[in-house]
């Protein structure tokens, strides 16, 4: 485990001018294996409750909420000098108890005079637990926003350069700019950095006390730094806080304190996503000759495709172009199933978009547009050819890291999301961070259905438009939520020929999120939404669509992981608010997970049982079906990490680590 920060991490003399942890030291293998099996036994087997009434960070939410209405009659300038004098406190301390509870009470009230929002009870848990190097799990609707903002806030008074990590730039830019007013009246910058902006823009926004952004934007800029050969001496003008012009500094200040919103996406989700710079020619015409079965084999599950001995012997015949005829064997075989899998594997509208001649990937557990991002090796002009577009440029790899290995080297690193519970062992194996669960602010008032099952996907689309057309006549607002963009198409078409108006907000419609979300708790409104509207979208409901029951919340398939599930789940019943979850699923929706294609099989082989039982048999098929996924993607993600983790013991070995 990584050693406590004590002091605030800070650029400077004790901490350097780009302050970060070091990469991996050089441990054996099978140490390291040892060591994971059992800080996962040690995490998992710890029982995830909501903290206790006699906890530390229940007591200290207690004091905190009991204090804020103390300062409520103190002048605005009173409360800010309040704030101010802390910051010599943080400074010699750190973020010490004796120093956060009367600052926890100062910027309550401020926030209450300058967002119009006190923080709850749990709020305040969730601030404390986070700044203890902790991930708070917050239900969904629980005020995350501004329990990340006073963190925030609070490590930046201490001196600590801030990034506060979330899903995607829509959320960066929201959550930043509700957040800015608190900031400004504390004499805090706040920034941005998403996607688009241009160097000079990038290099001022990181200078600011508190940085929104995303983690992809966060890795690419650090690798720029690393590549760039910036001089870390050149940043001495952040020190004297002066503006730093110099082109030889570095764009950030060091990785002192990241704050990571909807966490599990972030650190889980795009784990395994290249952060590289690739490029690779492809085979196509050679794939598109080969036939399925006899020359290769595909588990579309898995996107996983093999080359039979008949297979190898065909690509050799066929290499008949003098690139290809240059090419190594194994490298020209790696090409061509390259080529088979974006051929087969990958599905325009569910895995891309395409728009304006460009192929644009969808980031699957938001549903989002994921601008910028390419897959590697090849994959991604593959496609591009695939489709008619023009292939993207060539580029070589200048260098590559996880996300396990980056985040690792924070000083301070925290965060929160509503569903974190079933990873927590592998989130404290690889990044140190314990979970802990923040009790509700509220009783709930979700009401959960039974799950219903259907034979094919006709069947299910007439369900669910039945249920929008009932839910509508009762005056209640209805979120119909769909795993791709191919399904949003799909349900819209049936919700059309029903005469039933609604709108859209998948990958397709990201520039209209804002206003999609602020119409869809209106009376009979009807959306149509992919995960998109289960990361960071709040639905206001109007007083009339409470009093008819809250919101419907009809999900259309099982998300290949259960916390996803319970992401979309949370859409209803927000903040004591009553509401309903319904699950409506085809039999053929098992196609998509792990060993689909098996367990659609013996699903078929139940249609003779009563509707009643055939429905419970499959929700546990469902369910046992992301139990594997699960486990595959967490795989997945330890392969990846080892691989970095072996790369760093090869250049620590060879006197170039870092």
């Amino acid at each position: 485990m990584s050693p406590p920060i004590r002091l605030a991490p800070v650029p400077g003399i004790a901490w350097g001018a780009y302050p970060q942890r070091p990469g991996a030291q050089p441990t054996s293998e099978w140490v390291t294996r040892l060591a994971r099996s059992a800080r996962r036994a040690h995490a998992a087997g710890q029982a995830v409750r909501a903290l206790a009434p006699h906890s530390r960070s229940w007591r200290f939410a207690l004091r905190v909420s009991a204090c804020i209405g103390e300062h409520a009659n103190r002048p605005r300038a009173e409360l800010i000098r309040g704030l101010q004098a802390l910051r010599a406190g943080f400074s010699r301390d750190g973020l010490h108890d004796r120093h956060l509870l009367p600052a926890c009470a100062l910027l309550g009230e401020l926030a209450r005079r300058e967002l119009g929002r006190v923080p709850y009870p749990a709020q305040i848990m969730a601030v404390h637990v986070m700044l203890r190097n902790r991930l708070a799990e917050m239900a969904t609707g629980e005020g995350k926003t501004l329990a990340a903002g006073m963190t925030a806030a609070l490590g930046a008074l201490a001196g600590i350069p801030i990034h506060v990590v979330t899903a995607n730039d829509y959320l960066v830019r929201r959550d930043r700019t509700e957040m800015a007013p608190l900031f400004d009246a504390l004499g805090l910058t706040s920034a941005e950095v998403v996607t688009g902006q241009t160097l000079p823009q990038r290099r001022s926004a990181w200078q600011a006390d508190i940085v929104y952004t995303t983690g992809r934007e966060l890795v690419f800029d650090y690798l720029r730094d690393r590549l760039s050969g910036a001089d870390p001496s050149a940043a001495r003008g952040w020190l004297a806080g002066t503006p730093v012009d110099d082109q030889r500094a570095p764009l950030l200040r060091g990785l002192c304190m990241a704050i990571i919103d909807e966490a599990d996406s972030v650190l889980l989700d795009e784990a395994c996503m290249p952060l590289e710079l690739e490029a690779f020619e492809g085979c196509l015409g050679i794939a598109r000759s080969l036939w399925a079965g006899r020359d290769f084999r595909i588990v579309r599950a898995y996107r996983q495709v093999t080359l039979t001995d008949a297979g190898r012997r065909r690509v050799a015949a066929l290499a008949t172009t003098p690139a290809v005829r240059r090419m190594h064997p194994r490298e020209r075989d790696a090409r061509v199933i390259t080529a088979l899998a974006a051929l087969h594997c990958y599905r325009v509208g569910h895995d891309y978009l395409l728009e304006d001649g460009r192929v644009v990937l969808i980031d699957a557990p938001t549903g989002r547009k994921a601008e910028g991002r390419t897959w590697s090796r090849g994959l991604h002009q593959m496609i591009e050819l695939k489709e008619g577009a023009a292939p993207s440029p060539l580029t070589r790899t200048v260098a590559q890291i996880t996300y396990q290995q980056f985040f690792a080297r924070y000083l301070r690193l925290c965060g929160m999301s509503g569903s974190l519970r079933e990873a927590r062992g592998e989130l404290y194996d690889v990044y140190d961070l314990p979970v802990q669960t923040i009790p509700l602010h509220r009783p709930s008032r979700r009401r959960m259905h039974r799950t219903r099952v259907h034979t094919g996907q006709a069947a299910k689309w007439s369900d669910v438009v039945a249920l929008a057309r009932a839910a509508r006549h009762r005056k209640r607002a209805v979120l119909i939520a769909v795993d791709s963009v191919a399904s949003a198409a799909s349900v819209s078409d049936a919700l059309s020929r029903a005469g039933l108006d609604h709108r859209r907000l998948d990958a397709g419609e990201h520039a209209a999120e804002a206003e999609v979300v602020a119409e869809a708790g209106r009376a009979g409104a009807i959306t149509v939404a992919t995960n998109m509207a289960g990361r960071g979208t709040d639905i206001g409901l109007g007083a009339d669509v409470v009093r008819a029951g809250g919101l419907l919340t009809v999900i259309c398939h099982y998300n290949p992981e259960r916390r996803t599930d319970r992401q979309m789940s949370g859409r209803a019943a927000r903040q004591g608010q009553p509401g309903d979850v319904l699950r409506i699923v085809a039999l053929d929706d098992l196609a998509g997970f792990a060993a689909g294609a098996r367990l659609l099989r013996a699903g078929r082989l139940l249609e003779r049982l009563p509707a009643n039982g055939r429905a419970l048999v499959l929700r546990a098929v469902f369910r046992f079906a992301q139990r594997i996924t699960e486990a595959r993607h967490r795989r997945q993600r330890y392969r990846v990490l080892d691989a970095g983790r072996r790369r760093e013991r090869l250049l620590a070995l060879a006197g170039n680590g870092e």
